[in-house]
């Protein structure tokens, strides 16, 4: 069996279930899929989205629609599933962005984005010591 990934983090035997905070930024073709698995697995979601219509449904599902982006940085875990390098720099570094949220926050990123951008994202979670953060990719590097 291989381990679970949630009680990894959670620190908890791996028999026990566990449930993980997660909010999810970026409910296009992709991102929604990928938030409704979360859902559907039990864990506590809160979702974003800058088109407030997409994000609408997964209330219906049992989630939390996010306010702002400050609203979703507050959860455990933050995923963002973003179409290109300006989604990823206003959810990153714009206001109220996840950068604001401080060190606590766990991001994992799935978006397809320039490496000039991913280094410039780099450096800047660097700035926190803690903050962590894991490259997910989707598609050709």
């Amino acid at each position: 069996m291989s381990p679970n990934w949630s009680t990894q983090i959670a620190g908890a035997s791996e028999n026990e279930e566990v449930e993980m905070d997660v909010a999810f930024i970026g409910l296009g073709q992709m991102g929604s899929g990928m938030a409704a698995n979360l859902v559907a697995a039990g864990h506590p979601v809160t979702v974003w989205n800058r088109d407030r219509a997409k994000a609408e449904p997964f209330a219906a599902r049992g989630a939390k629609v996010a306010a702002d982006l400050a609203a979703v940085a507050r959860a455990g875990a933050t995923k963002t599933m973003l179409a290109n390098d300006a989604a990823v720099e206003a959810v990153v570094f714009g206001y109220g962005g996840l950068l604001a949220a401080g060190p606590d926050l766990l991001h994992i990123s799935c978006c397809t984005v320039s490496v000039d951008l991913t280094v410039r994202r780099a450096a800047a979670h660097r700035c926190w010591r803690e903050f962590r953060r894991l490259l997910a990719f989707v598609g050709k590097l």
